[in-house]
Formats: C-alpha cells, structure tokens, sequence
C-alpha cells in the first residue's frame, strides 16, 4: 500500500511499525509478511481468516472479493445494521446528523438526565457562532497580517490577479518567489 499511494513518511513509519507490534503481541495467531499485492498472501489462508469489517469501499469491496470471514466493525457506538434500521425508520425524511446524535443519546444514555438532556438542552450550537468569532472588544477578529485568510490557491503562489485584493506576487531574477519557492512562471 505504501507503493500504490503517497504517504507521509512518519506515518507510514508509525502504521509499520504498529504492525509489528501487533504481531508479536499475537505470537503463533499471526504472521508478519512483506508482500507487493495482499490477495495471493491473503488466499494461502482462505479457510481460517477473519477481519474486522474496513471502514474504506476499496478495502471492503477487496475483502468481500475474497474467502474471509468478515466480522463487525469495531469502534463505533451504533453498528452498521442499528444504523440501517435507523435510515429505515426515517421514513424517507432527509438525513440529519442531530436527530441521529439525539437518538444515540438516548439509546446509550449518554448525557441524559432520565428522558431530557443535560443541562436542559440537546445542543449550544447557537451559543457557539457569533461569540468565538469576536474579540475581546467585539470586533471581528483579523488574521495575523491583517488581510482575510488565504485560499489553498493563494497560499501557494500568493494572490492571483483575479483575487482583486492584493497583486500578484512576480518572481525575484532568481526565479523564486516569497520563501525561496519557484513561481509558476519561472518553472515552465
């Protein structure tokens, strides 16, 4: 997988070596390979293994293409058929992130006093907006050079022409624009 997709290399570092780990903890019910594809490694032990179900559609679509015992996943509060009863049950109303969080605070008691919510209330998202987006003062808060935050776009290669705020930012004669970085012009 580390082939296949650009990983950080710290990440890729941590995810290996949390692999091995996990391999001598496990002794004799694991064995630790180093392949280039999973399925051939995968298929030598078609009648015994088993995996947590994958939380991605390309790793679930490939486990499911293959003889494994596919457990529930893990982790989550709710499981996938709770949650597909759950949709059911809506009755072709939308999907709403709240009313499921409402029903799963119910269901697991959390934060509940018997039938209400703590504190009297399900949610403080309106408490949440105006406040935190102000300052001591009450005027809105500026970023730290004064000028509204950068697009992804704009924090690359500085302001484009288009951005009507602030001009485009040229190369020095070296080719190289803020922060030694090369300019678009001066790569071609």
């Amino acid at each position: 997988m580390f082939h296949r997709r650009r990983f950080h290399r710290q990440k890729a570092y941590l995810v290996r070596s949390a692999l091995r780990h996990r391999a001598v903890e496990l002794g004799e019910q694991a064995e630790f390979r180093q392949v280039e594809h999973y399925a051939p490694s995968v298929r030598r032990f078609s009648g015994g293994l088993s995996v947590c179900a994958p939380t991605s559609y390309a790793a679930r679509s490939f486990v499911t293409s293959l003889p494994i015992c596919v457990r529930p996943a893990r982790g989550f509060a709710t499981g996938e058929v709770d949650f597909e009863a759950w949709v059911a049950g809506r009755g072709g109303r939308g999907l709403l992130l709240e009313d499921f969080y409402r029903e799963a605070r119910v269901r697991h008691d959390v934060l509940m006093d018997g039938a209400e919510p703590c504190g009297a209330r399900w949610n403080y998202d309106a408490d949440t907006g105006s406040r935190h987006r102000r300052g001591p003062s009450g005027s809105a808060v500026r970023s730290r050079r004064g000028h509204r935050p950068r697009t992804r776009s704009t924090r690359r290669y500085g302001a484009t022409s288009t951005a009507g705020k602030r001009p485009a930012m040229s190369p020095s004669p070296d080719g190289t624009a803020r922060g030694g970085r090369r300019s678009p012009d001066a790569r071609r």
